[in-house]
């Protein structure tokens, strides 16, 4: 017998949901829309936006993914 899932199983699956909580936040909608025309590395991002390079390692894998 199968299992059902719970919505918070669910949850992960959800990519619209995902993309949602990505872009809650000012500093993840900063960076997404700085790289999308021309990579560059966190520190660079970090001294351009004026936002802490800690915030980056908060919200890279989250971008990213």
């Amino acid at each position: 017998m199968s299992k059902r899932l719970t919505l918070p199983q669910l949850k992960k699956y959800d990519i619209t949901q995902k993309v949602i909580e990505a872009l809650a936040d000012s500093e993840s909608r900063a960076i997404l829309f700085s790289i999308v025309k021309k990579g560059s590395t966190a520190a660079e991002l970090s001294d351009k936006l004026k936002i802490p390079l800690v915030l980056f390692t908060k919200n890279y894998p989250t971008l990213k993914s």
